[in-house]
């Protein structure tokens, strides 16, 4: 997977066809290993799911999502990922993550964590 930080486009650049192919490149890898015989399928589709999760919430709250949705593409590109590549995606959320609740403002008085 090649280093999405040096990418980072202004969140208003990244398109909504950027995020629509970023996806279709990995649920079309999905797909494929639907495909394969004895290949666990929940990995790859977990992964998928959080990142389109977090990609969605930093979106609302207007946090730069380029570097993540290139991150998504990169990931699923050469066809299916190695845990390597899975686990740097998996960071790369988990940093988005951070920045999405470091971006949420402290709860009222009385309002539940």
């Amino acid at each position: 997977m090649s280093d999405t930080s040096a990418a980072a486009a202004p969140a208003s650049s990244t398109t909504l066809q950027d995020v629509l192919a970023a996806v279709d490149t990995a649920l079309g890898v999905i797909k494929n290993v639907a495909s394969l015989p004895g290949v666990n399928l929940l990995p790859y589709a977990s992964i998928v799911s959080s990142a389109i999760t977090a990609i969605q919430a930093a979106e609302k709250l207007g946090v730069n999502i380029y570097p993540y949705v290139v991150a998504l593409k990169d990931t699923f590109s050469g066809g299916v990922p190695t845990q390597a590549d899975m686990d740097a995606l998996d960071a790369k959320i988990a940093l988005l993550n951070a920045e999405i609740d470091a971006a949420l403002p402290d709860p009222d008085p009385g309002e539940p964590d």
